[in-house]
């Protein structure tokens, strides 16, 4: 039997068949007997294995609308390369593992049978039209590490027959402890987010954005310690931000924006050390961003704005020095930027903000707050710079000669301020500058005459300021609406009202002021000498 036992390990198909016919003795034929018996039966253990795959997939088409024969493959007659069909991939034993039908818009329903697909460890239904409700059955594939049905219209329980909110996520899929990648986003899903998800110990990434979900954070989401990205914004959810987010310290990004919550930040978020990402705006916070945020974390990108945030900025902000945007406008927050090295963009507006010193500067934007003083001239330092808002603050002094160097400046906003002087002549040929607004200021002079040929500018408002001169009438100039010129008593020409008029009026008066200065020095009452040309227009000017 010890040659039987060796020959067992070693057997091929071919020996099987060569084995039947062996009649040596006894016992070779029952130990080659059992041999070939054993590998038949597995034959048809696999046959059948891989029979049922084929059955569920052809089950699960014939539930789908396939307006663009994506499915085409998946036939009977095909059987045998089943793992070769459209969106199918098997493990080693032919069993389907991973189900991609991602942006074929399919409609239908899925079928129960996708639950015979035992080994599935991913499926993605992502981007296609569905608008049936999803089967309950999705909660029996234990073996789900990814699943992404989101972009679709969904309705009804969800999945049918499971939950206990109409719409809403299902707490059974606190069973799918397997799960990696949970994507059920741009949906309808509505009700509050099961505290079950806690559960879900191995889960990376969960995107719930643009649905209609509502209620507070559980804090069982502090549970799923192995979550990085976690995005739930454009939803309905309310509340506080609950203190056990602290405890996800492999969190990247958190992304609670336009919902409806309240309270405020908590502290330790400060303390994750690998948060790139945090936007919270468009919701009623109150209350300081944590001290240490960005001092022990690689933060990129914050948006806060839209608030009810206060304090001071905090000084550490950009400690890890790698800090793009930066937008905090709609708040109470007072100084206390640190070094921004790598800050592409940068939003104050409505705070009480007092500072401007920033390389690499993309957006500025932070006007309605109390900056006050002169505008730096330090602009030649800027050489990214696309947009800038210095607009409803308190600066004084003239416009910096230095802006003009800003070559990719599309949008300049100055009005609302106490700027005083002429505009610069080179502001007037930036090669990018689009929008100019410098109304509501004290800018005196002309405008420059090569306003009219600049390349780019499209918008140009300088109304309420002290300006005088012709207005030249070529370019922009030549379709300005003269509302965006009016406040300016001494422009003329071009839209408004012609020069001339004017013109003669001053010629005259500096000729008829140069006579009496000339009467006065010969000691003349020179307002009775009636007889000189310009003593009558003296007299009716005095």
């Amino acid at each position: 039997m010890m040659a039987c036992h060796f020959k067992l390990l070693a057997i091929t198909t071919a020996e099987v068949e060569e084995c039947a016919y062996i009649q040596q003795d006894w016992e070779s034929w029952f130990c080659c007997s059992t041999v070939a018996s054993g590998i038949v039966s597995a034959v048809v253990v696999e046959k059948k294995v891989l029979g049922d795959q084929v059955s569920a997939l052809l089950s699960l088409k014939a539930g789908l609308v396939d307006p663009l024969n994506s499915l085409r493959d998946w036939k009977l007659s095909n059987s045998s390369a089943h793992c070769n069909w459209a969106g199918v991939r098997c493990n080693l034993n032919g069993a389907v593992e991973k189900l991609d039908l991602s942006h074929m818009n399919l409609s239908g329903h899925v079928s129960d049978d996708i639950q015979r697909l035992e080994s599935l460890t991913s499926l993605n239904l992502c981007c296609n039209g569905f608008s049936s409700s999803l089967t309950k059955a999705i909660s029996n594939l234990t073996s789900l590490k990814d699943i992404d049905v989101s972009q679709n219209l969904f309705i009804g329980i969800f999945p049918a027959g499971l939950g206990r909110a109409a719409g809403g996520i299902p707490a059974e899929f606190g069973n799918l402890t397997n799960l990696k990648y949970l994507d059920l986003a741009v949906g309808n899903l509505s009700g509050e987010i099961p505290a079950e998800l806690g559960r879900l110990k191995a889960l990376e990434t969960v995107f719930l954005y643009q649905n209609n979900l509502e209620g507070e954070l559980p804090a069982a989401i502090g549970n799923i310690t192995s979550l990085q990205l976690l995005d739930l914004s454009e939803n309905n959810l309310s509340g506080e931000i609950p203190a056990e987010i602290v405890n996800l310290k492999n969190l990247q990004l958190l992304n609670l924006m336009s919902n409806k919550l309240s309270g405020s930040v908590p502290a330790g978020v400060g303390g994750l050390t690998q948060l790139a990402v945090l936007e919270l705006w468009n919701n009623s916070l109150s209350g300081p961003l944590p001290r240490d945020l960005g001092k022990n974390s690689p933060l990129q990108w914050l948006d806060v704005s839209s608030n009810s945030l206060s304090g001071e900025i905090p000084a550490s902000l950009c400690n890890g020095g790698n800090l793009t945007k930066l937008i905090l406008f709609n708040n109470s927050f007072s100084v206390g930027l640190g070094k921004l090295g790598k800050l592409q963009r940068l939003e104050l507006a409505n705070n009480s903000l007092t500072v401007l010193s920033i390389q690499n500067l993309q957006t500025f934007m932070a006007s309605n707050n109390n900056f006050e003083g002169e505008i730096p001239d330090q602009f030649q330092d800027r050489p990214s710079l696309s947009s800038l808002d210095l607009s409803s603050n308190q600066f004084s002094g003239s416009i910096p000669a230095t802006i003009a160097s800003c070559e990719k400046l599309v949008n300049l906003n100055l009005k609302n301020n106490r700027l005083t002087g002429e505009i610069p002549k080179a502001v007037a040929t930036m090669p990018a500058l689009a929008v100019l607004d410098l109304s509501n200021n004290s800018l005196t002079g002309r405008l420059p005459e090569n306003f009219g040929s600049s390349p780019a500018l499209e918008m140009l408002n300088v109304s309420h300021n002290k300006l005088e001169g012709p207005v030249p009438a070529n370019g922009v100039l030549r379709t300005i609406n003269p509302a965006d010129l009016v406040g300016n008593a001494g422009l003329c020409g071009g839209v408004l009202p012609p020069c001339s008029h004017s013109l003669q009026n001053a010629s005259g008066a500096k000729k008829c002021a140069y006579k009496a200065r000339s009467c006065r020095m010969a000691r003349w009452d020179f307002i009775s000498f009636s007889s000189w040309d310009c003593v009558s227009r003296c007299s009716t000017s005095l």
